[in-house]
């Protein structure tokens, strides 16, 4: 008896056992397939107002999750459907509106600046502290004529790491800045509205996004596919990266 006693304690032990993994795995199951894409899925939502470049980003990123894939179009369908002009001349140029928000236009320049790096030196660098940021909200925004310069809206620009893990650096206040990789995903139906001219030719244009490594920046190709692993900031290629300002104006 006692020795069946001790068989039947084994056994639900056993049992018990069985049971509290089979409960541990579909815990592990619930959190992976349910509850992690439903919180990550919370949080791109609460960016949409203030930041709908880093929401669509987000949710973009998160695969085959549903609700995910049809808010990624609602974003996009938004901002398309948000503008009633395509282009606008500004400063002796032509602009790409790619959204209109109360009496505000964000404007991407048509034509690309010349091929510029994107820093000094081949260093470990963010957009805070780029050479190129330094340039266009500097020297390339003081040669703006007042009429124009005084109609372009101060912004905070995010600053996001990269999908290698790279630091993106400190959110800035900026007038004048380059899109991030997320911007140019979110403002673009494609490839080919992505392309850049410069002259006759389609050019690589520079992102301000970091990239592969912390001394790279993410590029929109010739082809208008996103180079999220990026150029090098210095250096021979470098140099043949273009340049296009974005920037918020009043109407």
């Amino acid at each position: 008896m006692k020795w069946f006693k001790q068989q039947e304690l084994w056994l639900r032990a056993v049992i018990l056992g069985g049971v509290a993994l089979i409960l541990a795995a579909i815990i592990v199951l619930l959190s992976v397939f349910v509850i992690a894409p439903n919180v990550r899925y919370s949080q791109a939502r609460r960016l949409i107002d203030t930041d709908p470049a880093g929401a669509h980003e987000a949710l973009y990123h998160m695969g085959g999750f549903r609700r995910a894939s049809e808010t990624t179009q609602e974003i996009q369908d938004d901002i398309f459907a948000g503008r009633t002009v395509e282009y606008v001349q500004f400063d002796g140029a032509q602009w790409l509106v790619l959204e209109q928000r109360g009496d505000r236009m964000l404007l991407l320049r048509e034509e690309a600046l010349p091929a510029r790096a994107y820093h000094g030196a081949f260093v470990e660098i963010t957009w805070e502290n780029s050479a190129m940021r330094d340039y266009l909200n500097g020297q390339w925004l003081n040669r703006m004529p007042h009429s124009y310069r005084d109609r372009i809206v101060q912004t905070e620009v995010f600053n996001r790491d990269s999908r290698f893990g790279m630091d993106g650096g400190e959110n800035t206040q900026d007038y004048v800045f380059l899109l991030s990789v997320a911007e140019a995903r979110l403002y673009f139906a494609n490839d080919q509205a992505r392309i850049a001219r410069a002259g006759n030719m389609n050019v690589f244009w520079w992102l301000r996004s970091p990239g592969l490594q912390a001394d790279f920046a993410a590029t929109v190709s010739a082809g208008g596919s996103l180079g999220i692993t990026g150029s090098m900031v210095h250096g021979p290629m470098s140099a043949n990266r273009y340049i296009r300002p974005a920037i918020w104006v009043t109407m």
